[in-house]
């Protein structure tokens, strides 16, 4: 009896030697025999075809004309008996539904081993072929079975019937036993006891079929599913307008339906009775459901596999890794938290000395000493911000403060500040343009996001090289900020990877330090100032990077200028006030100690424990009460709370000075009755400006303060920028400068709120 007739379909030299000589070695007869006939492309794949009778096809998807697929459709629409075809690809995933539409019988993927080819060219290739002369069906007598002989299995609703679909190619099984009889396989046992959780469903999206693992999954008896339509068969979603199964199932189960291709679920989670009656509590259970269509001949729908894969575990290890994840955040946050307070602190005291000697009798150039000081103390203050705006940002938590900010004002700062660094580097930098337009924007951040730009450009320069900064107006209302350089450059490749978070390119080989943050965390910035951020370059040639933010119509600004502000000038009370002040750090009481200086009618009670001050403001009645929150015995919010419910200094204003910059944490002492927060370092201008207005409300305004709502009303009256209370007028807001520049616009913020630093 001749060996049967295989057809290999494939354009690789190696693969076409393989795949004959394993099915050659193989202890299979029918395999042993067969004989592989090989064509390398689709036309001689068709001639072979119409030549001689082909078994079997092994079709490559990839040939040197395209796709192989075609082929298979051709040979699944002739009429009559055709090969079977098995499609070959190195990507199953991609091309598996496809080559079972068109109707393949099986995927075979690249690299395949000897057991697995074998294994899947048997279960497809006939067993053997009628001798000649022989009839191809079998006669009446051979249908019956012999006198004594076992009647055949009953078909199960999986098992091959008559009128059960069989797959292109496949002989009917009465010709297979005529040529080699087998024994008869129950695929309805065999379906029932698989490895894993299975429906079978018809075209009617009746069960059909479960297997015992499904059952054992879900906790139902097979006996109670088979026969029920699927809706009617699994627990209805609760949430649902429609009975299903699962959110999302019907509307899958179609797909299936209309595409003839498997579709795969989200994970849905579902709680299961426990294995034991009576035993334990329900248990969270993660399911990822998959449809797969099962296919005849032309394409037409047979069944429906739902398939129940168990992801209980690795659901669990997302979820122990997400709140891995969350604490290891939360941790991080509060180490930012700790690290900007505990700077803050210090730096309080280099600002505040700062300005305080830039108001003595100094030379110039010991003024201009001064100056840089201060200036310089400020910008370590915004570099503690931009650690907390790192954080803020990665927890979505980035707030801003948009106004219309002077362009040129800000673009000098920035490139006064960067001066220094472009000294030390060789680098020139250009005057900054004319520019009398105005943005919408924050000030502070678009001074940080030049800063990192003009940094950047000063870093990345060559010695003698130049920076230079120019203004645009472009079209929609917008002015573009260009800092141009003439440095290195940067290939195209890496244009796109500049804003990535991390990302450096080579400045680590080059030496140069930074942390592949400032370029993030500046779109960051900008994007939501509702503006854009680019960049060009060439290696060699410099970099151009831009910004790009809304236009907006100037408004009238004080310009306050240490010296010349009549905030800062020494000038008295008309009547002496006193003070009480609650710090446990010896440097920041000497400060206010010489800040009160330039209020010389007001005396200063200093207290370094809470128990202290409590005692120190029953005595004395201070008419303002100065507190840290990070006292040795007693928490400050806690000694805010003791303050307010003792009678006798409920009325008593408390302005709150810390290093603290968290908004919820500062909305809940204002609650509580704090009339004023101050941010470590503070300016002795925000200081003196917060104290003037404070000391010098009518008696009934600071009476009232004595509960959160009542204190912020307290909080509003008028700045007093002259002697005495005779010259409060008006209804303007009492807000501090650095308040109103950096105010932090919270969803939850109140709009009466003094400044929270």
């Amino acid at each position: 009896m001749p060996g049967a007739e295989i057809l290999l379909v494939e354009d690789d030299d190696l693969n076409q030697a393989l795949v004959p000589a394993i099915l050659a070695r193989s202890d299979q007869p029918h395999l042993r025999d067969a004989h592989v006939t090989v064509a390398g492309t689709l036309a001689q794949a068709r001639a072979i075809l119409a030549e001689r009778h082909i078994d079997l096809v092994l079709l490559d998807v990839r040939l040197p004309e395209g796709s192989g697929l075609p082929l298979a459709a051709e040979l699944r629409d002739q009429p009559g008996p055709t090969a079977a075809v098995i499609a070959l690809t190195g990507a199953p995933a991609e091309h598996g539904n496809d080559a079972l539409a068109a109707g393949c019988v099986a995927v075979l993927g690249k690299p395949y081993g000897l057991g697995e080819l074998r294994e899947v060219v048997a279960a497809h290739l006939p067993y053997g072929q009628p001798e000649p002369g022989q009839a191809a069906a079998p006669t009446a007598a051979a249908q019956e079975p012999a006198a004594g002989a076992p009647a055949p299995p009953a078909a199960g609703p999986l098992a091959p019937s008559a009128g059960a679909p069989r797959t292109a190619g496949q002989e009917p099984p009465a010709a297979l036993e005529l040529s080699q009889p087998r024994a008869a396989v129950d695929f309805e046992l065999l379906f029932s006891a698989v490895p894993g959780a299975y429906l079978a469903l018809d075209p009617e999206l009746r069960i059909v079929a479960v297997s015992d693992t499904y059952a054992r999954s879900t906790r139902a008896a097979a006996s109670d599913l088979v026969g029920r339509r699927v809706w009617e068969a699994l627990p209805e979603d609760p949430g649902s307008s429609q009975p299903g199964a699962l959110p999302g199932l019907r509307a899958s189960l179609e797909r299936v339906r209309l595409a003839g291709s498997a579709d795969t679920m989200e994970i849905q989670k579902r709680f299961m009775p426990p294995p034991d009656i009576g035993r334990g509590t329900y248990e969270a259970c993660y399911f990822r459901p998959v449809n797969v269509p099962v296919l005849g001949p032309r394409g037409k729908l047979c069944y429906i596999i739902h398939a129940l894969e168990d992801v209980t575990g690795q659901a669990t290890e997302v979820e122990q890794a997400r709140q891995a994840q969350q604490a290891a955040q939360d941790a991080k946050t509060e180490y930012v938290s700790r690290v900007s307070h505990e700077l803050r602190t210090p730096l309080n005291t280099i600002l505040g000395f700062g300005e305080l000697l830039s108001l003595g009798d100094l030379t110039a150039e010991h003024r201009e000493w001064a100056s840089m000081m201060v200036k310089a103390a400020r910008h370590l203050a915004s570099f503690i911000d931009d650690i907390a705006d790192i954080s803020r940002a990665e927890m979505h938590k980035l707030s801003l403060s948009i106004e219309p900010v002077p362009v040129g004002s800000v673009i000098a700062d920035a490139l006064d500040l960067i001066r220094p660094l472009s000294a030390s580097h060789g680098v020139q930098l250009d005057p900054p343009p004319p520019a009398s337009q105005h943005v919408f924007g924050d000030p502070r951040r678009l001074r940080q996001v030049l800063l990192n730009l003009l940094s950047n450009a000063v870093k990345y320069n060559h010695p003698a090289g130049r920076v230079t900064v120019s203004i645009d107006s472009r079209p929609d209302e917008r002015l573009r900020i260009c800092i141009r350089d003439t440095g290195r450059g940067i290939a195209d490749y890496g244009i796109g990877q500049l804003f990535a978070p991390f990302q450096r390119l080579d400045a680590a080989q080059a030496g140069i330090e930074g942390a592949g943050l400032g370029l993030t965390l500046s779109r960051q910035l900008i994007e939501a100032m509702g503006g854009t951020i680019g960049a060009t370059s060439a290696p060699g040639e410099g970099s151009l990077f831009w910004v790009e933010l809304p236009i907006a119509q100037p408004v009238a600004a004080a310009d306050a200028t240490a010296g010349a502000d009549p905030v800062v000038e020494s000038r008295a009370y008309t009547a002496p006030k006193t003070i009480l002040y609650v710090e446990d750090m010896l440097e920041t009481l000497l400060l206010v100690e010489h800040i009160l200086k330039q209020r010389p009618s007001v005396s200063l009670i200093p207290a370094m424990l809470g128990g202290a001050a409590l005692d120190l403001a029953a005595e004395y009645r201070p008419h303002l009460i100065l507190l840290d929150l990070n006292l040795p015995d007693i928490p400050g919010e806690e000694l805010l709370r003791r303050i307010k419910a003792d009678p006798a200094t409920s009325a008593t204003p408390v302005v709150i000075i810390s290093g603290e910059t968290d908004g919820e944490r500062i909305d809940n002492l204002m609650a509580v009755g704090a009339s004023a927060y101050l941010t470590k370092p503070v300016s002795v201008r925000d200081f003196l400006h917060t104290l003037d207005t404070l000391l010098t409300q009518p008696v009934r305004a600071r009476a009232g303060a004595g509960v959160g709502a009542q204190a912020r009303e307290a909080a509003l009256q008028p700045e007093a920028v002259l002697q005495g209370e005779a010259a409060i007028q008006g209804e303007a807001a009492f807000k501090p400068e650095t308040a109103q520049r950096d105010e932090v616009k919270r969803d939850d913020a109140r709009p009466d709120q003094p400044g929270s630093g």
